[in-house]
């Protein structure tokens, strides 16, 4: 009895684009990464679906020649590391889209993207909210003291330390033991 040979299966890879990330910044994502057990690739992408609309909306005029040479230029003299990222096709050609579009230095987007992602938060206030000391609070009061939330959305690659912390407090409403 002869059974036909199996039919070749293709590999599904997925593409991936190149980009040159400054050392200090890549080492200290990866390390997050790690402790988080996240999959770098795969958590930018899911990132990337909803912050290229926002960049995209965010920068209203193209970057001036000049101003995209400059970036370009500040950017190479730093030690920076070559750096393969997996995305869908479709994600890369918005991003490029975006990018051509807008005049941007893509390498400088992931940079900066991997320094909000790594710094710590008195960074990104001083970045950010340098008149706007109690902004925390602000969203904190927004979002009814929601534990997870704060943390996740202020620290969003930081171990988590009490994972079963929703749990626990339910428990504590359903026993009567919290209001």
């Amino acid at each position: 009895m002869n059974t036909p040979a199996p039919a070749p299966r293709s590999l599904k890879t997925t593409p991936k684009i190149s980009v040159k990330i400054w050392r200090p910044i890549l080492n200290k994502l990866d390390a997050k990464m790690d402790a988080a057990c996240l999959r770098r690739d795969a958590y930018l992408a899911k990132l990337l679906a909803h912050e290229l609309p926002r960049l995209d909306a965010e920068v209203s005029l193209p970057n001036s020649p000049a101003a995209h040479d400059f970036t370009f230029e500040r950017l190479d003299a730093l030690d920076r590391k070559l750096v393969s990222i997996a995305l869908d096709p479709d994600l890369a050609g918005q991003l490029n889209a975006i990018c051509e579009r807008k005049n941007i230095v893509r390498d400088a987007f992931f940079n900066r993207l991997f320094l909000l992602l790594t710094a710590r938060p008195k960074a990104v206030d001083a970045l950010f909210f340098p008149d706007e000391p109690k902004w925390r609070n602000q969203v904190w009061q927004a979002e009814q003291h929601d534990g997870p939330f704060f943390e996740r959305v202020f620290y969003p690659l930081e171990v988590i330390e009490d994972p079963f912390w929703g749990l626990l407090v339910f428990s504590a409403i359903s026993d009567g033991t919290k209001s």
